[in-house]
């Protein structure tokens, strides 16, 4: 016996990134997305389903991408398409840390807090140089010749290249987070109690410390230099100025917590515990969509090795007997999915708030779906269908049992007096056994 385990959709995304071209990007512990941000809305453009320890976007253009999977290190497009990889082989421990220093070079951490050093040469990855010492890399400034490290909690300069250190900074709180503005005038730093120091670069000085209440996880940085926003530990999101000095002003967030922040022009967007995206510079946090897969709710196959699973979320998700997901996932309900019915020639989808809907030409790019039944108004308990595959019956709420024919304009329902309906099963091509909440069993026959 062998078992096929399917990655139905997301874990809890830990990072957002601005792209080329308007672009987000989302990356969580079993992939990422690429989505276009519109006015008002994002709209999925690719995805990529595989286990990432770390990732990050290079300077450029063309913004490559850099996705550490176990010991294999590959730059994806913004299409999330594959243009190069590169593995540390039999004895190379696994990888967890990435910082970029050009649009071509970058340093990667492992489990034994070795630091390489890498470098794309015409589509090839290779390993320029290694680090002996252990330390942290936490950014490297522009010109790439300089990366900032923390060594037991002690800040540093290194030489990108070679791990010398070229400068130590006076001793401080131990710095567990560091980054710099595009300007490079100012660097902000979080030590190991969430704390956020400002400080000059040029000579190194600390000028304040933000304001903020709660333990900070990171800091975003508008493009300009002289603002941003700070993200707490629990979600909270406060923007400053540096002209206001250590001020900070709490921004309103929506109820699940954000977990990464960015901002894509003027825009501030952060993305919550369940990938949906959020602006977060009107007053009150407007969604933007962005939700994934999620939850499986039920699954059946579909046709010769095809399997469809459906979703909390409503979307009807498509996979192969090998685990492969076949294209997006098609979004046909607003509420859950509560049970998928092949027929001989579609696919049924019943929605816990009583739409029915036919799918056709499942596996294909001309994929088309039209409502089939409709109960307004009420939630569905149950689905299935008669054993010909001719009838649907709905378990409803508060004990009714509608049911429809497929091959005609048929209809009705049936109450169950002072009952709830638990599951229905078909007995048959005009009877159906009932489960009540009472545990009593019935069997409904048409007149």
């Amino acid at each position: 016996m062998t078992m096929t385990s399917i990655a139905l959709g997301r874990e809890t995304p830990f990072q957002i990134d601005s792209l080329a071209e308007g672009k987000l990007l989302i990356t969580y512990s079993n992939g990422q997305s690429v989505y276009r941000h519109e006015t008002n809305r994002v709209a999925s453009e690719s995805d990529l389903l595989k286990t990432v320890e770390a990732a990050c976007v290079l300077p450029g253009e063309d913004s490559p991408i850099v996705v550490l999977s176990g010991d294999t290190v590959t730059i994806y497009d913004t299409q999330l398409q594959s243009t190069a990889e590169g593995r540390l082989g039999d004895q190379g421990a696994e990888l967890n840390g990435v910082v970029p220093i050009s649009d071509t070079r970058f340093l990667t951490t492992d489990e034994d807090s070795q630091v390489l050093v890498w470098t794309l040469v015409e589509g090839r990855l290779e390993v320029e140089n290694s680090w002996s010492v252990e330390c942290t890399p936490l950014f490297c400034k522009q010109d790439g010749k300089v990366t900032f490290c923390t060594e037991r909690g002690r800040f540093q300069e290194r030489d990108s290249k070679t791990g010398m250190v070229l400068k130590t900074w006076a001793k401080s709180s131990p710095i567990v987070w560091a980054t710099t503005d595009k300007r490079e005038l100012h660097l902000f730093t979080i030590d190991e109690s969430g704390k956020v120091e400002v400080w000059d670069l040029a000579s190194r000085e600390p000028l304040f410390q933000l304001l903020f209440q709660v333990p900070a996880l990171r800091v975003a940085l508008h493009s300009s230099g002289l603002r941003g926003a700070v993200l707490g530990t629990e979600g909270e999101v406060d923007q400053f100025e540096i002209a206001e000095g250590g001020g900070t002003h709490s921004i309103a967030t929506p109820t699940t917590p954000i977990v990464s922040i960015t901002y894509e022009g003027d825009t501030l967007l952060g993305v919550d515990e369940n990938g949906e995206i959020w602006n977060l510079s009107d007053e009150e946090p407007r969604s933007l969509g962005g939700l994934w897969a999620g939850w499986a709710t039920c699954a059946c196959s579909a046709g010769e090795g095809l399997l469809a699973v459906g979703t909390a979320h409503g979307t009807v998700e498509l996979f192969d007997d090998r685990g492969e997901r076949q294209g997006p996932g098609l979004s046909l309900h607003q509420d859950a999915v509560i049970a998928l019915l092949p027929t001989s020639d579609s696919l049924l989808s019943v929605s816990a708030d009583g739409i029915v809907k036919g799918t056709t030409g499942l596996g294909t790019n001309g994929a088309n779906s039209e409502v089939i039944a409709e109960h307004p108004g009420t939630s569905v308990v149950d689905a299935c269908l008669s054993s010909d595959r001719s009838r649907l019956w709905l378990a409803l709420e508060d004990g009714v049992l509608a049911w429809q024919s497929l091959v005609g304009s048929q209809r009705g329902h049936y109450q169950l007096k002072g009952r709830r309906i638990e599951e229905i099963q078909p007995s048959g091509a005009e009877s159906v056994i009932v489960l009540t909440d009472r545990g009593s069993v019935k069997l409904l026959r048409l007149a």
